[in-house]
């Protein structure tokens, strides 16, 4: 059996391209905490994300947006994370962006409508559990919110009052988000292992019977980023696995 392999340029790019057809949008983020809860909104639309640098837009970035053609760009992240040089170089529509992560996360849940039956809930201080996760929120239609692991921020708070979901899955152990986060929110599950592989797996096995899985490093996150929204596009769930 063959087994196809992305690179992540491949996953919005060139080679990636015939996996995102009649394209309305494509998001573009830098590898941050914005683009996290960024995959759960592209992968629910069947859109991919696209990373950039900061400051300058790299040849092979240009190629894809030539190559996919979207009608519209939508930046995920102010200023500082993507650059208003860089938001007009790809000419972007639209900004979603918060004034830290935890906003920015917000402002992308708003793009879902109101009374989602399901919103994914992961710390914003580490990736793996958020960008697994990210697959599965896509996949159930909810956004995925980041919160901090002992606190839940005033403006997540208005964001759940606001969506109103039947269910708050929590992604990721006790140390990632504490039971005292759990129980403040109403969260029903959580799901959750030993470590960031094991947490995978556990989301993983949400998606039931599935035509493909996605397997990306566990060591970073640019490869689970991007591969997320190609994931959630085929109701697939991705697993983090290690480089050897």
């Amino acid at each position: 059996m063959t087994v196809p392999t992305y690179s992540p340029s491949d996953v919005a790019g060139t080679a990636g391209a015939a996996d995102f057809v009649g394209l309305s949008q494509i998001f573009a983020a830098v590898n941050t905490p914005a683009a996290m809860a960024g995959s759960a909104l592209a992968g629910s639309q069947d859109v991919p994300v696209l990373l950039t640098r900061p400051d300058r837009v790299l040849p092979t970035t240009m190629h894809a947006v030539s190559t996919l053609k979207p009608k519209n760009i939508v930046v995920l992240g102010g200023e500082a994370a993507v650059s208003p040089e860089v938001y007009e170089t790809l000419g972007a529509t639209e900004r979603l962006a918060g004034s830290d992560r935890y906003g920015t996360a917000v402002e992308i849940a708003k793009k879902f409508s109101a009374k989602s039956d399901f919103t994914g809930y992961a710390t914003g201080m580490n990736w793996p559990d958020s960008l697994t996760g990210g697959a599965h929120a896509a996949k159930e239609g909810g956004p995925l919110l980041l919160t901090r692991p002992d606190r839940v921020l005033a403006t997540t708070q208005e964001a759940i009052d606001t969506l109103q979901p039947q269910k708050i899955v929590v992604l990721g152990g006790s140390a990632a988000v504490s039971d005292a986060v759990y129980n403040q929110i109403g969260a029903s599950e959580r799901l959750s292992g030993k470590d960031r592989y094991a947490t995978s797996v556990d989301i993983a096995e949400e998606f039931g019977d599935h035509s493909w899985t996605y397997f990306a490093s566990g060591m970073d996150y640019p490869d689970a980023l991007t591969g997320g929204a190609l994931a959630a596009k085929q109701d697939s769930p991705l697993l983090l696995t290690r480089d050897n």
